[in-house]
């Protein structure tokens, strides 16, 4: 609606509603959801130019799971955080990004995290340039072993290192920790999630060795503009590793527990606007 004087608001199809200052909107509400049963569609569809708002339009349900989504993964809370019913009184007293969120159940809350996860990945390997640097290291939890992997590329002159995945480097008994480890690891991981290859098999396994070539061979590697110091990255990812996996570790699945540390690293590349892209909004149950 567009307004003309104060507390007369006209919208586009000509009607002209009265709403007095402090008793919110909801009289303008009833005549869009009465006279305009599509407003969702044609505000989803519509530019930023249109709407009048330099923010796009998102519905309230992607905006209840990207809160909670938020709130969870970013303060480390427990994923039945969502379902306490403390919860309900405490939204109350937080800040105003997560005030008035109504309750929703886990399984919602995961099939957002799945869904999320898997279009934080597309963006990844659409951002990413066809060369790029591969920063890794390993980390252990008792008899456990794991291992980050980063990419490093340049972006219109901005150095980024998006998370590409924490998983565990040993799946049987018969593995180890060898460079060849690693390099099976990355061969397999990068083509599924990511779409990218590992080429040069020879020279990346006897780098990882430190073993000297017996004929001289030119370099063949695109030099990075900065390359970040790795042990700068992983240090600061562990730091925030050992604390969440310390404590979800004995109750979750690992897969779960790899998803919340791949969007907290990534927090960059998903928004409340990630959560309904394509008109979908992933999860809509809520608690009664």
């Amino acid at each position: 609606m567009d307004e003309t004087v104060p507390e007369y608001f006209r919208c586009r199809c000509g009607t002209v509603r009265k709403q007095t200052r402090r008793n919110g909107y909801t009289n303008l509400v009833q005549h869009v959801r009465r006279e305009h049963p599509d407003f969702e569609a044609v505000m989803l569809a519509a530019c930023t130019a249109e709407t009048g708002s330099m923010l796009n339009y998102v519905r309230r349900s992607a905006q209840i799971v990207y809160g909670w989504l938020d709130w969870i993964v970013k303060s480390n809370l427990p994923l039945h955080f969502c379902e306490n019913q403390a919860t309900r009184r405490l939204t109350t007293f937080v800040t105003r990004c997560y005030s008035n969120l109504d309750p929703i159940c886990v399984e919602t809350l995961l099939r957002a995290m799945e869904e999320v996860t898997r279009i934080v990945e597309r963006l990844i390997a659409a951002e990413m340039p066809a060369r790029f640097g591969v920063i890794f290291d390993g980390w252990g939890h008792a008899s456990e072993h794991f291992i980050a992997v980063f990419a490093c590329y340049e972006v219109d002159g901005v150095m980024k290192a998006p998370l590409l995945c924490m998983a565990p480097l040993l799946d049987t008994l018969d593995e180890d920790l060898s460079a060849r480890g690693y390099y099976e690891f990355l061969a397999d991981m990068l083509p599924r999630d990511f779409g990218k290859q590992i080429t040069d098999e020879d020279s990346f396994v006897e780098q990882l060795q430190k073993r000297r070539r017996l004929a001289s061979v030119a370099p063949r590697y695109e030099l990075l503009g900065s390359i970040p110091p790795t042990s700068n990255i992983a240090e600061r990812f562990f730091s925030v590793v050992r604390t969440t996996y310390g404590q979800e570790r004995h109750s979750l699945q690992p897969i779960t527990v790899e998803m919340l540390l791949f969007l907290r690293q990534n927090e960059q590349y998903w928004s409340a606007r990630t959560i309904r892209r394509d008109g979908k909004v992933v999860g809509q149950k809520l608690l009664t």
